[in-house]
């Protein structure tokens, strides 16, 4: 995946995790939000990718990938930097 001038490193990497993941775990979804628009209609910037899964096959695969060392570690300093604004 070619990195546009401007685009995060961090946000380049999490889209190729998630359709790394979507692939593995056999799990159809899709990338919506500002990363869909930006790919499909106009730039636009943004912090985050959006995706939504099938859920009664996303379920049992994102409850594992959860066990992965870091991910749950990760997940609670995210809500903690959230909460504080």
């Amino acid at each position: 995946m070619a990195e546009s001038p401007g685009t995060s490193p961090a946000l380049v990497a999490a889209l190729r995790d998630l359709l790394l993941w979507f692939e593995a775990a056999r799990v159809r979804g899709i990338v919506i939000g500002g990363v869909a628009v930006s790919l499909l209609a106009r730039p636009r910037a943004t912090l985050d990718v959006d995706a939504l899964a099938e859920v009664r096959r996303a379920v049992a695969a994102f409850a594992g990938a959860l066990e992965a060392p870091g991910i749950l570690e990760e997940f609670e300093a995210t809500v903690r930097r959230a909460r504080r604004g």
